[in-house]
């Protein structure tokens, strides 16, 4: 069992050297992750949120709703207080803060410092998750607050630690909300989850995740009102439904990066000149109009976005680059394809579904409920995933709780093999 921390100082005299080790590893895995970014002359997306950031002290607005904007708030705070944070070590921050909790909520399922030590790593070495950690604008904070949901909701099924619960939860139902509009479904899920297992024993600190969450979409929508005169969760909706339903859709994706394939279609099917609501608009009724007009090929396209995003081994895309079709001539233009890093992830991926598959077919041991209750999360994001694309980015965070689960298959054989040899004893 976990071993009572009633100072700080205890807590890291039992914690220190797993902590310090991992930021370590984490500290110089970040490094070079940016130092070959680099070389690519590749940087990371928060640059933009900190030119957001500029443009929010010097002229009062940002004048769009495209991103939630929780850390564009936090980069104006940072600018304010005059803290030299470069983009580098913001994003380097979140990632270390992420692995710590991550930690954390593998030692509450495994009770096991080695064990939530060597799960963690095995979280950060899925070389698509750390490469995006870095150099994507949100990743490393949505990481954040939906672990501290996790770790909320693993507290609360103990029974301890019960303020510190109700804490997490808040700051991660509301952070995850303004940091990425699909941690709303992300971790309604959870909750709704949690209530049909925890119902009794965690009914208050599912209210309160459920408050945190529409006060939340509150904040947003009034933020969004200020911003784009619009009541809006977010203006980046419609142009994702016009891209997973497109007609050509199938002939970008999973290969390449849908967004980049189809701008060419984007920029002729909606006139230039609109405002930031306007084109969302445009684009959500020409997204609803595939739908419409040929319901067959939605639900062909449902059943195979499902298959990838359930099943797949190559993150999608499987190609980056300035890959696109030209609607003129039909034509594809490629440039040179680099399949290292999908390689890195197939391998990955072939890994911890060989394991589970392993688990499910001659595993005769448990693992924690609280492991299963997160993979809801999938669940929750599955009709979003449908609707628009499956792009890999979007549930790289959940992707994490493979390792998590992992940890818990290998764990629970250790454990059973353990019993068994003291009972031969």
């Amino acid at each position: 069992m976990s071993p009572p921390f009633n100072t700080w100082r205890r807590f890291f005299q039992y914690h220190g050297t797993a902590l310090a080790s991992l930021l370590v590893l984490g500290t110089a895995l970040a490094h070079l992750i940016l130092h070959v970014a680099l070389q690519r002359g590749l940087y990371p997306g928060v640059v933009g949120f900190f030119s957001d950031a500029n443009r929010l002290i010097t002229e009062g607005a940002i004048g769009s709703a495209f991103y939630p904007p929780l850390v564009v708030w936090i980069a104006t705070a940072l600018k304010m207080l005059h803290i030299p944070l470069s983009p580098s070590i913001f994003s380097g921050v979140w990632f270390l803060l992420g692995m710590v909790l991550f930690y954390g909520f593998l030692y509450l399922v495994t009770h096991s410092r080695g064990w939530a030590w060597g799960g963690t790593i095995f979280a950060i070495l899925n070389p698509y998750f750390i490469w995006t950690a870095m150099l994507s604008n949100d990743t490393g904070p949505e990481w954040v607050w939906f672990l501290c949901v996790v770790i909320a909701l693993c507290l609360g099924a103990r029974g301890v630690s019960k303020k510190m619960a109700f804490i997490l939860m808040v700051f991660g139902g509301v952070g995850s909300v303004l940091t990425r509009v699909t941690g709303l479904y992300i971790v309604a899920a959870l909750l709704l989850a949690a209530w049909i297992f925890y119902r009794s024993r965690l009914r208050s600190l599912i209210y309160v995740g459920a408050l945190s969450l529409l006060t939340a979409c509150g904040i947003l929508l009034a933020w969004n009102m200020l911003q784009v005169n619009s009541a809006t969760l977010s203006t980046n909706v419609g142009i994702n439904l016009y891209f997973g339903n497109h007609p050509a859709y199938l002939q970008g994706h999973p290969q390449y990066d849908i967004d980049v394939f189809l701008r060419e279609a984007a920029q002729q099917d909606v006139e230039q000149g609109l405002s930031e609501v306007e084109a969302d608009k445009k684009f959500a009724s020409l997204g609803w109009g595939f739908i419409r007009h040929d319901p067959a090929a939605f639900l062909y396209r449902a059943l195979i976005k499902s298959s990838w995003y359930w099943i797949g081994l190559e993150k999608i895309p499987n190609y980056s680059g300035n890959i696109y079709l030209e609607i003129a001539t039909r034509r594809v233009h490629l440039p040179e394809i680099d399949v290292r890093q999908g390689l890195g992830y197939m391998l990955y991926r072939v890994v911890c579904l060989g394991v589970i598959a392993w688990w499910l077919i001659g595993g005769r041991w448990k693992t924690p409920l609280e492991v299963w209750i997160v993979w809801s999360g999938w669940i929750g994001l599955w009709p979003i995933m449908i609707l628009t694309f499956p792009d890999t980015r979007f549930h790289l965070v959940l992707e994490t709780l493979l390792s998590a689960w992992i940890v818990c298959i290998l764990y629970g054989f250790w454990r059973q093999r353990q019993d068994l040899l003291q009972s031969h004893v």
